[in-house]
């Protein structure tokens, strides 16, 4: 995870690996100038690790890197498999974002791994390979164009990052009783609006009927009305009663 900064992917100064000794120990940052302005980018520590003392120390890595750059844009990175953030990420957010309560303005979020066929209605920026210049420089601009649009807020500590190692399994599997009740939740939401459309359609189909038959009865009545029209008008009757007056 990597908090005030997103770009250690981008950025020819930090260095990726997917080693799992390749993780972020100590808060690193590397200036990048712009027309208008120079950024620090800072690449951060996760939170989540499996014992204490590692926890302790990138909380203190975290606070560090906030007390020497407190106005800042936060960007969140974010693991995904299936389309679901990790339970880990989920509870380090929630307990970074509790320590410090992130102006929305100043936050951002990316999220790694998306498959290319994805929803269009979000920004998104692809993975890009290291070794091809072109493709990196646009990705830097294109990722540099979303952080401009962000101001920078000054990031309050509220009070120190609070997670002990303890906690961790009770709170993983508080997110997926959650998480199965959501999925609980969206079954019985599909099926409930799978039975409305059902009604819908049913009682749609039956309008649709009744509409029909009105229509045939009304088109009935009018081709008998202009029948007899017609026929009254190819046989005329008229009948004329006459008094006249006797004069004597």
């Amino acid at each position: 995870m990597d908090l005030k900064t997103g770009i250690r992917y981008y950025h020819s100064g930090f260095e990726a690996d997917f080693r799992p000794e390749a993780v972020t120990t100590i808060s690193e940052y590397h200036r990048m100038e712009t027309k208008e302005s120079d950024y620090l980018i800072y690449n951060i520590p996760g939170l989540v690790e499996i014992n204490q003392e590692q926890i302790d120390r990138n909380k203190k890595e975290i606070m560090k890197a906030f007390k020497e750059c407190p106005t800042s844009i936060v960007i969140f990175v974010w693991a995904q498999i299936g389309g679901r953030a990790q339970n880990d990420d989920v509870i380090a957010f929630n307990a970074l974002n509790d320590a410090y309560k992130f102006p929305v303005e100043s936050l951002m979020f990316i999220v790694n791994n998306i498959p290319p066929n994805r929803p269009q209605q979000y920004n998104f920026i692809d993975a890009v390979d290291p070794t091809n210049s072109a493709q990196m420089q646009n990705t830097r601009a294109k990722l540099m164009k979303y952080i401009a649009v962000h101001p920078a807020h000054k990031q309050n500590k509220q009070h120190d990052i609070v997670l002990q190692l303890d906690e961790l399994k009770q709170m993983r599997n508080i997110l997926k009783q959650q998480q199965q009740q959501a999925e609980q939740d969206r079954a019985r939401l599909e099926m409930q609006i799978a039975k409305m459309t059902k009604e819908h359609n049913r009682s749609q189909a039956e309008a649709n009927e009744r509409f029909q038959k009105i229509s045939e009865e009304c088109k009935s009545m009018q081709q008998r009305a202009q029948a007899k029209s017609a026929n009254e008008y190819k046989n005329p009757f008229k009948a004329f009663l006459g008094f006249g007056r006797q004069y004597g």
